[in-house]
């Protein structure tokens, strides 16, 4: 008499996982097996589902799945009915540098990497771990006066990205003129505007041995007092008269009429600066 035994074990497959991209993390697996990091391959017996979870390093983010028909960015889960590979793609994080502009002058501001140039591009975004150097420039009749917020002084600002950061830039005047220089298109028309210059173009008549004199709407409002032609034309007369008491020609002007309806500009107020910063 004999007796035999038939003995049958489940076919086992390899689940292997790789880490991709610019980014850091770690993909472990359920039931245990795959800890990648360290172990990325690993065999699980037929028909066993198993579950991947990958976990970002601080500063990246897991961007989705690739492979073993997983999608997206939620858990991966693997029918093991064959040997199966899944992608796994890290990217480093990243973070918005905001620059704001201050005070009473005018400047620009460029970053290094790239991304910055205010002037007209104020924030960007950047790596996690990123060092970005914020350089500010001079514009005519203006001083850099400082860094605020992520940044203090007046050297190069450094910025090391590992969350969104905002830093100030606060140029001042040396001319009494704020806003300076006016931005075409940019720059919003103040009554201020008008009034600085009235004071300097005052100032420079006195300086001159000429009387000072009361123009329109002495008293201009912020907020209310509309900038009208008569505004810029009795500027253009005052200042021109210094000029001629100098013996030096006038300054030429954009739109020289300023006929009727003629919208104040930028470049209206920016010529009467210039003019009125040349005067002894």
């Amino acid at each position: 008499a004999q007796g035999v035994t038939a003995t049958f074990t489940l076919q086992r497959f390899t689940l292997s996982v790789s880490n991709v991209g610019t980014g850091v993390g770690t993909v472990a697996s359920a039931p245990a097996g795959i800890s990648c990091g360290a172990t990325c391959a690993a065999t699980f017996a037929s028909g066993t589902a198993v579950i991947l979870t990958a976990t970002p390093a601080t500063g990246s983010t897991f961007t989705g799945w690739s492979g073993g028909g997983c999608t997206g960015t939620g858990p991966c889960t693997v029918t093991m009915s064959a040997a199966q590979s899944v992608t796994a793609t890290f990217a480093l994080q990243s973070f918005t540098l905001t620059l704001t502009k201050a005070g009473t002058g005018g400047g620009t501001v460029t970053s290094a990497p790239a991304g910055i140039s205010c002037g007209t591009t104020c924030a960007a975004s950047f790596t996690s771990g990123a060092t970005v150097n914020l350089t500010a420039a001079l514009a005519a009749g203006s001083t850099f006066t400082g860094w605020s917020g992520s940044c203090t002084g007046t050297g190069t600002c450094s910025v090391t990205m590992s969350a969104a950061r905002a830093v100030t830039a606060t140029f001042t005047s040396t001319t009494g003129f704020s806003d300076n220089p006016l931005v075409p298109g940019t720059t919003v028309m103040k009554a201020a505007h008008i009034t600085e210059l009235r004071t300097a173009v005052n100032a420079a008549r006195t300086r001159n041995r000429l009387m000072p004199v009361v123009f329109t709407d002495p008293t201009l409002m912020a907020g209310s007092t509309t900038i009208k032609r008569i505004h810029i034309l009795e500027l253009r007369v005052t200042l021109n008269a210094i000029f001629t008491a100098l013996g030096r020609t006038p300054p030429t002007y954009t739109d020289p009429t300023l006929a009727a309806g003629t919208t104040a500009k930028a470049a209206h107020i920016q010529e009467l600066r210039n003019a009125v910063s040349s005067l002894p």
